[in-house]
């Protein structure tokens, strides 16, 4: 088995891609980073140039025909008041939460065979579904439409298993930059920095892969706590 985790040499991503390869399983990475990695296969590209993407798109499925995993761990969140928002904050959010997913997700549609069985995971994270903050609103909405784009994909092709999992707040580099965004904001209780509220990334890494491995439900979105607990949202009418 082979997994292609995008986003997947850092942070949350690589803890995915390091569970992956604890379990046995092949791992292709797709990142910025330029480092060459001596335990899977990567790609580099950069993800907001969708032009690049695209490119890189038809790369890794000329050369990898046996994948049977994709993660989409790579995302984009910056808080910002709405009032101060402008083209580019909205542009920026759904390039790199929804439109390059959007392409890959199309790809496959184009290619895969009805004997083809796969899973994929859209991540996201617990702001994506609580409302009442409108410094993360291009993220939010951008995060709601996945989960849209996830249901219909599901509905679509039978022969594939895609869900989207929100993570709760974790002790990465890239979810404490925006909490000290936040927190520089005076709005640090909207991110979950008080204590005990910030999860363990491994831990939550493993949940994932735990759930992704045994999961055959299709179209539906599961929310894991900061402790590890796991339940489910309804899905969009």
């Amino acid at each position: 088995m082979k997994a292609l985790i995008i986003g997947g040499t850092k942070g949350f991503g690589k803890e995915i891609s390091d569970n992956l390869i604890n379990n046995g399983i092949g791992v292709i990475t797709v990142s910025r980073s330029k480092i060459h990695y001596k335990d899977h296969l990567h790609y580099r590209c950069d993800l907001s140039n969708l032009m690049l993407w695209k490119r890189c798109i038809n790369k890794i499925l000329k050369e990898n025909k046996d994948i049977e995993l994709i993660f989409f761990v790579y995302g984009f969140a910056k808080p910002k008041n709405f009032i101060n928002l402008n083209t580019n904050d909205w542009l920026k959010s759904f390039s790199t939460n929804v439109v390059y997913i959007a392409l890959l997700l199309q790809k496959l549609e184009d290619k895969l065979q009805k004997k083809n069985i796969m899973k994929i995971v859209t991540i996201g994270s617990q702001w994506s579904y609580k409302i009442g903050c409108d410094y993360l609103v291009p993220y939010t909405i951008s995060k709601h439409g996945l989960r849209t784009l996830t249901e219909g994909f599901a509905q679509r092709n039978k022969n594939i298993i895609i869900n989207c999992i929100c993570v709760p707040t974790m002790d990465t580099p890239g979810y404490y930059k925006i909490r000290k965004e936040f927190e520089k904001l005076g709005r640090k209780e909207l991110i979950g920095m008080s204590k005990g509220l910030v999860a363990d990334h491994k831990h939550i890494a493993n949940e994932v892969v735990r759930l992704t491995l045994k999961n055959n439900e299709s179209g539906a979105t599961y929310i894991i706590t900061s402790e590890g607990k796991i339940g489910k949202l309804k899905n969009h009418n």
